[in-house]
């Protein structure tokens, strides 16, 4: 007599694509803290900030700018940080993510460099253009592992083909 087969239920086989199953991160990691919670946190939180730029705006890019301008910036923000957000919840659409965190990298990086540059009082800015600038470093070590496992799909693609 054969042994029955459990049937998976759709919802989980859904929990299993998440980050948040125990089969994407090793409960003896020390790390893996950071894929189930400080990263969709950083993101939510980028879409959050993405919402305000569009509603409220930015007092100093609202001097600078058009307004159809900061909203623009603020809609590409949210959208970036939804993609980056389901790339980190769903591991295998890290790519998504990549990109995502690439935008919110360069944006969060062309506010500072604008404080920096284009404001009247810029000397005085000072500290709020480093801390600009230390919001998407915090993205470095998360990006830098992200591009080299898109090198190795490449790579292993590459073998595949052969």
């Amino acid at each position: 007599m054969t042994k029955s087969i459990p049937v998976i239920s759709k919802w989980e086989r859904f929990k299993r694509l998440t980050v948040w199953h125990p089969i994407h991160t090793d409960p003896n990691d020390d790390y893996r803290h950071g894929p189930r919670f400080w990263y969709p946190g950083y993101d939510i939180t980028a879409v959050i900030l993405g919402a305000y730029a569009l509603v409220l705006g930015s007092p100093l890019l609202n001097k600078l700018f058009p307004a159809w301008f900061t909203d623009t910036m603020g809609v590409v923000l949210m959208v970036a940080a939804t993609m980056a957000l389901v790339g980190v919840v769903f591991p295998k659409l890290f790519m998504i993510e990549l990109f995502g965190k690439m935008v919110i990298v360069f944006l969060l990086g062309g506010y500072a460099g604008t404080v920096a540059t284009l404001s009247a009082n810029a000397g005085e800015n000072g500290f709020v253009v480093i801390v600009l600038l230390m919001i998407p470093i915090l993205l470095g070590p998360r990006i830098t592992w992200l591009f080299i496992r898109a090198a190795r799909r490449i790579k292993r693609i590459k073998k595949v083909s052969r």
